[in-house]
């Protein structure tokens, strides 16, 4: 009885100690074996929290999205009143939002490029 209870107690230790230099494929494997074989895509909290992160960042997305094509619009109307400084100053703010949604991948970052460019020459054709 004694040795059993030892035994269990050194088992109850082991599973708590930890081990630092885990490779990702030990993870890996622990994980396939405590969840007996189920790859993380297929247990069903998992796929929720894949879900709800996908509709929250959707929405974060579409919203920064949004904010930078304002910002380009209020470029577009400066160039429309024909008021170089007003465009060149709203030009400025633009180029900000619109590198900061490449570098989140939002946008990529040839049609960053693309837009600033043509902005550019815009302003520049206002002279």
């Amino acid at each position: 009885m004694a040795a059993q209870k030892t035994g269990k107690i050194r088992r109850e230790i082991l599973k708590l100690k930890l081990d630092i230099n885990f490779t990702t494929q030990q993870i890996a494997v622990s994980f396939h074996v405590l969840n007996k074989g189920a790859r993380p895509w297929q247990i069903p909290q998992v796929q929720k929290n894949v879900r709800a992160k996908a509709i929250k960042s959707r929405a974060h997305n579409g919203s920064i999205r949004s904010m930078v094509r304002t910002y380009l619009k209020k470029v577009d109307a400066a160039i429309e009143t024909g008021n170089q400084t007003e465009a060149q100053a709203a030009y400025v703010l633009a180029t900000s939002q619109l590198d900061k949604a490449a570098n989140k991948g939002l946008y990529h970052k040839n049609k960053a490029a693309r837009h600033k460019s043509r902005l550019s020459a815009k302003i520049k054709a206002l002279a």
